[in-house]
C-alpha cells in the first residue's frame, strides 16, 4: 500500500485541508480547466515511451501485434507494460464505478466530468470551470443535469473559430461555466456562439438598443460585438420547453438538454415551434427509420463493395451523403474512380435526361436473395426499400450553409450509413414532412441542438406540417426530376387549386402550376436555379405561417442563424434565363470571379471565342450571351462536349424582400379562402 501511495501520490482534499473543510465546508472559490480527455487505455502510448516510432508511424493492426510480441520479449519492457496497464485498468475501474461518481451513471466517461462533480464537492461557494458542452446534450446525462442546473449561474458557449486554443480544432466547442450552491429553482444566464471572451462583457454592458447582431457580420466575419438580447435567461419554464423539444416524452424539466440559442427572439421562435400540431413521433407505426448499409461492416460481410459506376437499375443504386442537397436528390455525381466526398461533379438539372441516375460508389456483391433478406422490414411488414424515403445527411454542421439536408430516395434504391432515411406508409406523410423539413424554420430548430451528426432517434423529434396542396406542389417540383419519381408525382395529380408563384418574374414559369394537374413528364420538375430557389423561399414562408411565426421572426431566423447562406445569397447572380452565372459558393456553377488565363473556353456570341473570362469581366453586360464550352462526364454515355449559355443582364436576389413579398401574397390567398 505504501509503495502504491508513493507511486500514484493519492490526494485526499479533506485531509490535506482539514481546517478549511471543518470551518467552511469547502473552498470559497474553485477554478480550473480540467482535462478534456476520454478515460481509456491507449496501448501505443505506452509502447512509444520506449519506442517512439509506435506513435509516429501508422502501423496496421497486424504489424502492431507482431512488433508488440517482440517488444514484450524484453523483461524490463514487460514489467513496464504490466505496471502501466494495471494502473490504467485501476483508474478506469475507479472512474466508471457508480459508487464513486453516481451522477455519471450511463454517461460517456471523460475526465472533465469527474473533475466537475469533484469540484462541486470541494466548494462552499463558487466554481468556475472551462469544459466541453457534452454534459448539456448527452442523452443519458439527465441525472447529472438535475444536479447541475440548480448550481449553474452562468453558461457561455464558445467555438474555437479564432483559435483561442491554437492546438485545438477550429470547430471544437467548449464553455465557461460558473456554478454556486444549489438553489431551490434553477436560474442562470447563457450566451451562445461566442468566439472571443470580450463579447461577454459587451453583452452585459449593452443597452439593448440597436439592431441585433448575428453569428457573423455582413462581411462573413465572426461577430465579436455584444448585444443585450444575446443574454438568455433560463428558468423552470425554459427548461420545460427544452425538455419538450429536445428530449423523450416524460423527461423532467431539470433533466432537459440545453440548446445553444443566439438571442431572445429565437427563444420565442422555439416556443412557436413547440406548438406544432404534430411531430413525426406522433405517426408511430406509419414510418420506419434506418441507416441501412454500414459502409465498412457491409463490405466486410460481402454485401456491397466499393465500385464507382453507373447503374441501369434503381436496385443497384446505393446513395451516399454528397449525392443530394436540400430538396435536390440529384445534386452531384461521383467522378469516375471517386476517392473522397470532394471527388464529385455538380449536376445540371436542365440537361439531365428523364431516365437518369448518378454514379454510385458501391455495388452489390451478394446474390439477390441474400441482399433482399438483409433489407430492413417496416412496422407494416414490408421491405424498407419498397417505399419513397426522406433522406437526411447524417453528418451535419451547425455553422454551415444548411444543417438539415433533406431530399428523397426512390423505391428499390439503398444507401450507406452516411445517410439516415425515413420510409412512410402513406406518401402524403412523406410530402407533408418535407413541407417543414425543407424550410429554414425547422433547420433553425436543428441548429440549436448543436449536433454534429444525426441518428435514427433524432428524426421523430422533428415537426410535421399539415398537408397543403400549394406547399406540396413546391415540394414535388423540387424532388420529382426523373422517372424514378413519377409515381410520387402522379399520386398528387388533382384539380385542386394551387397558388401560383408569389413573385412576378419572367424567369418563373407560371405554366408550372398547370402541369401539377397532369401526370409526370420530364417538364414537370423545377430545373432552373432561379425557380428552385423561389420554391424554397415560398416553403419557408408557408412553414412559418403554419407554425404561427411572424415575418419578422422568419427574417430574424435567416439573418442570425444562417450567416453562411446570407453570404452566399449576397453574392450569387442569375442570368436572364434563371441560371447562376456567378456565386461565392464553390461548385455552385457559373464563372470564376477573376479570369484564369489558362481557361480559354469562354466566348461571347457574335464576338470573340476561345478567350478567358471571369465574372468581373461580364457582370455589367447590358445584353448578349456568354458561352462556356467544357467536357461533361456526368452521363452514362461517357464524356462529351457541352456548351452553357449565360444570358445578360445579370442580377441577384434579396431574400428578406422575397420573404416579405411571398408573405403578403400568401396572406392574401388565405384571406380569400384559396389555400
Amino acid at each position: 500500500v505504501e509503495a502504491l501511495a508513493e507511486r500514484f501520490r493519492f490526494h485526499h482534499w479533506q485531509l490535506e485541508f482539514a481546517n478549511q473543510f471543518a470551518t467552511k465546508g469547502g473552498f470559497d472559490v474553485v477554478l480550473g480547466n480540467p482535462p478534456w480527455k476520454t478515460a481509456e487505455w491507449i496501448e501505443k502510448h505506452t509502447l512509444a515511451d520506449t519506442e517512439p516510432h509506435y506513435a509516429t508511424r501508422k502501423y496496421s493492426a497486424v504489424t502492431t501485434a507482431r512488433l508488440r510480441v517482440e517488444w514484450l520479449g524484453t523483461p524490463s519492457h514487460r514489467r513496464f507494460y504490466l505496471n502501466e496497464f494495471s494502473g490504467a485498468a485501476a483508474e478506469l475501474a475507479f472512474l466508471k464505478a457508480t459508487q464513486n461518481y453516481p451522477l455519471l451513471k450511463g454517461m460517456k466517461r471523460n475526465l472533465y466530468k469527474s473533475f466537475l462533480t469533484t469540484a462541486w464537492s470541494l466548494s462552499a461557494g463558487t466554481v468556475g470551470l472551462l469544459h466541453p458542452n457534452s454534459v448539456y446534450d448527452e442523452p443519458n446525462g439527465g441525472t447529472l443535469r438535475q444536479k447541475l442546473y440548480p448550481r449553474l449561474r452562468r453558461h457561455f458557449r464558445f467555438q474555437n473559430a479564432l483559435k483561442l486554443f491554437p492546438e485545438v480544432h477550429g470547430e471544437t466547442r467548449f464553455s465557461i461555466n460558473v456554478y454556486g450552491t444549489p438553489r431551490s429553482m434553477p436560474s442562470f444566464s447563457c450566451i451562445s456562439h461566442l468566439v472571443r471572451p470580450e463579447s461577454i462583457h459587451r453583452c452585459f454592458r449593452h443597452s439593448g438598443d440597436g439592431p441585433l447582431t448575428g453569428i457573423k457580420t455582413d462581411q462573413n466575419e465572426w461577430e465579436t460585438t455584444g448585444h443585450h438580447c444575446r443574454i438568455i435567461r433560463i428558468g423552470p419554464e425554459e427548461l420545460a420547453l427544452f425538455a419538450w423539444l429536445y428530449d423523450r416524452s416524460g423527461t423532467p424539466s431539470l433533466a432537459a438538454r440545453l440548446p445553444g440559442i443566439h438571442s431572445t427572439p429565437l427563444l420565442q421562435t422555439l416556443k412557436s415551434i413547440a406548438r406544432a400540431p404534430e411531430w413525426l413521433a406522433d405517426l408511430e407505426g406509419r414510418f420506419a427509420i434506418s441507416q441501412m448499409w454500414h459502409e465498412t461492416g457491409a463490405q466486410k460481410e460481402k454485401i456491397i463493395e466499393r465500385s464507382t459506376q453507373f447503374t441501369t437499375s434503381a436496385t443497384n443504386w446505393i446513395v451516399s451523403g454528397p449525392h443530394f442537397f436540400v430538396g435536390n436528390p440529384l445534386y452531384q455525381s461521383p467522378n469516375g474512380g471517386c476517392r473522397s466526398n470532394l471527388d464529385y461533379s455538380r449536376l445540371d438539372l436542365t440537361h439531365l435526361p428523364a431516365e437518369y441516375r448518378p454514379r454510385t460508389n458501391f455495388g452489390i456483391v451478394c446474390n439477390p436473395q441474400e441482399y433482399s433478406r438483409r433489407i430492413p422490414i417496416t412496422p407494416w411488414n414490408k421491405p424498407f426499400t419498397d417505399f419513397y424515403r426522406v433522406a437526411l445527411r447524417r453528418m451535419i454542421g451547425t455553422t454551415r450553409e444548411r444543417t438539415l439536408i433533406p431530399a428523397v430516395i426512390p423505391p428499390c434504391s439503398a444507401h450507406i450509413d452516411t445517410v439516415v432515411s425515413t420510409a412512410f406508409y402513406d406518401v402524403a406523410d412523406l410530402v407533408r414532412t418535407l413541407q417543414g423539413w425543407l424550410s429554414l424554420v425547422v433547420d433553425c430548430y436543428v441548429k440549436t441542438t448543436g449536433k454534429s451528426h444525426l441518428n435514427t432517434e433524432f428524426a421523430p423529434s422533428l415537426p410535421v406540417m399539415p398537408l397543403r396542396i400549394t406547399a406540396a406542389a413546391r415540394v414535388l417540383g423540387l424532388i420529382c426530376l426523373t422517372t424514378d419519381y413519377r409515381a410520387l408525382w402522379d399520386a398528387f395529380v388533382s384539380e385542386q387549386y394551387v397558388a401560383p408563384w408569389a413573385k412576378n418574374d419572367p424567369r418563373l414559369d407560371r405554366s408550372y402550376f398547370s402541369r401539377v394537374r397532369m401526370p409526370w413528364r420530364r417538364q414537370s420538375g423545377l430545373r432552373t436555379d432561379f425557380e428552385r430557389r423561389q420554391a424554397l423561399i415560398e416553403l419557408d414562408v408557408l412553414c412559418a405561417q403554419e407554425l404561427g411565426l411572424s415575418l419578422d421572426e422568419l427574417c430574424t431566423i435567416y439573418r442570425i442563424q444562417f450567416p453562411v447562406l446570407r453570404s452566399y445569397e449576397a453574392d450569387t447572380w442569375y442570368d436572364a434565363k434563371g441560371r447562376i452565372v456567378y456565386s461565392r459558393k464553390n461548385g455552385e456553377g457559373g464563372l470564376p470571379r477573376k479570369r484564369r488565363s489558362k481557361n480559354t473556353a469562354y466566348g461571347i456570341r457574335g464576338g470573340r471565342s476561345n478567350i478567358a473570362l471571369g465574372w468581373e469581366d461580364i457582370r455589367h453586360m447590358p445584353e448578349g450571351v456568354v458561352t462556356y464550352i467544357f467536357t461533361d462526364d456526368t452521363l452514362p454515355s461517357g464524356p462529351f462536349e457541352r456548351t452553357i449559355e449565360y444570358h445578360a443582364p445579370f442580377d441577384r436576389c434579396d431574400r428578406e424582400r422575397d420573404y416579405a413579398e411571398a408573405w403578403q401574397y400568401f396572406e392574401r390567398e388565405k384571406s380569400l379562402g384559396r389555400i
